[in-house]
């Protein structure tokens, strides 16, 4: 068997999912933070769309980037021109300053947001909202863990100064410094509602006079209240980290932004490059080898979403249709499949006699998630106090995944059982997951994506991310007989 060390799984229903086409936009030489800027400052604080379509999708989802491609530049002052001019549709990143119209006002403040002149960025966030954040930005504090891995990658941890909620194992591979540990607002795990404005503004405080703090996290990993209290004093930035294919969205615009006005643009700059060709590329080569398998060849598969501490009450938990590791298995060739007695919005057991009903359907493989790997590692690490007891340390899935294969949940179960953890599911590290995935569901490219070409890849990544983190040690993932 083979066992990944990081996230995925998913589904809800019972289903089988077709195919759907992906259009990959590759545009990464073309990625250029021009004038490292930020936004003009907006007339009025009117969050209203200009009267356009709104179907228009932008991975550099920065108001000004009027021709919707990677890279904000003179382009988008021509393409602005055309719609002034009534010789281009609209779209929702050409009112730059929110009035409801396109005119000169736009014209000359997306002008002085390519020249570096501005001091805030209007942007489109996860859910769709019109929002600004002051730039530069040079103080952070991260809304979720995952957001932790974008902004690490991409700025370094030094420019992380906070965490509204978590441990040191939560974050172990990111390298937070003491200063950010040390400004742990809720110490808790899951933002329980423990962030309240009052511990929001003591950390604000430490910073309001050194560029103030800027908050990052994703669709729904922060508590409503950080928002409510930041108005006016922090900006609360929500891009996509854990939405699926919007990932590479929510990690150019938040390269733009910390890359804005930024004495580290250029690095910034790189990073964001590095990571979207990666990512690109390997859209690219998933996309091509699933095109040339008919429908009724492609590999039936079963991915379900769980916590191994349940594996022992005898049942997987899994969740319910549209998270993003579902769609990551149907870009990945699968013809992905769950079932149980699924309630929305809640986990639903995944019981011995669906999981033998799956199998005699032709479902052979199934994909569990550890939740907490990283957590386990980095305990296990810390209290190792031998060179042979750390290495255990970096392979603890392995002990997990045999108890999870003897439970009784899988008794009868004869196909094939493979180990993901939560982290890879989602966020930048999602490149990797792919990769897996089509190695298990594409025959094409069962070689491509080797363990040992994940593994090299991971750990380039994960030099980048942080060097000192011993998971640059680790193999994401390793087989075991």
């Amino acid at each position: 068997m083979v066992y990944i060390s990081k996230c995925m799984a998913l589904n809800t229903k019972v289903m089988v999912a077709a195919i759907a086409a992906i259009i990959i936009v590759v545009a990464v030489a073309a990625f250029v933070l021009l004038g490292n800027g930020n936004g003009g400052s907006d007339d009025t604080d009117d969050d209203k769309f200009v009267n356009a379509s709104q179907d228009g999708y932008s991975r550099l989802a920065i108001v000004g980037n009027a021709d919707m491609d990677d890279v904000l530049d003179n382009a988008d002052v021509a393409f602005l021109k055309k719609v002034i001019n009534g010789e281009a549709e609209p779209n929702r990143y050409c009112d730059m300053n929110a009035d409801g119209r396109i005119d000169n006002k736009d014209l000359d403040l997306l002008k002085d947001l390519i020249a570096g002149k501005a001091t805030s960025l209007g942007y489109i966030n996860v859910k769709d909202e019109r929002c600004k954040v002051a730039v530069p930005i040079k103080n952070v504090a991260i809304g979720f863990r995952r957001t932790s891995e974008m902004v690490g990658f991409l700025a370094g941890s030094d420019i992380i100064k906070a965490m509204t909620e978590g441990t040191k194992a939560q974050f172990y591979y990111v390298g937070f410094t003491d200063e950010a540990k040390a400004n742990i607002i809720n110490p808790g795990q899951n933002n329980d509602g423990n962030v309240t404005r009052e511990s929001l503004l003591e950390v604000y405080k430490k910073f309001q006079n050194n560029g103030g703090l800027t908050i990052f996290g994703d669709s729904n990993g922060m508590v409503k209240e950080m928002e409510d209290c930041a108005a006016g004093l922090m900006d609360v930035v929500r891009l996509p980290c854990t939405e699926g294919d919007r990932i590479a969205e929510g990690m150019v615009t938040l390269g733009y932004m910390l890359a804005y006005n930024s004495p580290d643009a250029k690095a910034i700059k790189d990073r964001t490059s590095y990571w979207l060709d990666l990512n690109d590329s390997t859209d690219a080569k998933i996309t091509a080898a699933v095109s040339k398998i008919a429908e009724k060849d492609r590999v039936p598969g079963i991915i379900v979403l769980n916590n191994l501490s349940t594996a022992t009450e005898g049942a997987f938990k899994i969740r319910g249709v549209g998270l993003s590791e579902y769609e990551f298995t149907v870009k990945c060739g699968c013809n992905n499949y769950a079932g149980g007695n699924y309630v929305e919005g809640q986990y639903a057991n995944l019981d011995n006699e669906i999981i033998l009903s799956m199998q005699r359907d032709g479902m052979t493989t199934i994909v569990v998630e550890v939740q907490t790997l990283f957590q386990k590692i980095g305990k296990a690490y810390d209290s190792a106090t031998t060179a042979e007891e750390k290495a255990a340390a970096l392979r603890t899935i392995e002990k997990g995944a045999v108890v999870a294969t003897t439970d009784d949940t899988m008794k009868g179960y004869t196909g094939s059982f493979y180990f993901v953890g939560q982290e890879t599911c989602n966020g930048p590290e999602s490149i990797f997951l792919k990769m897996y995935l089509a190695s298990l569901f594409v025959p094409e490219l069962k070689n491509v994506y080797t363990l040992d070409n994940i593994n090299s890849q991971f750990k380039e990544y994960m030099k980048m991310l942080n060097p000192d983190s011993i998971l640059v040690d680790a193999e994401l993932f390793y087989s075991y007989d």
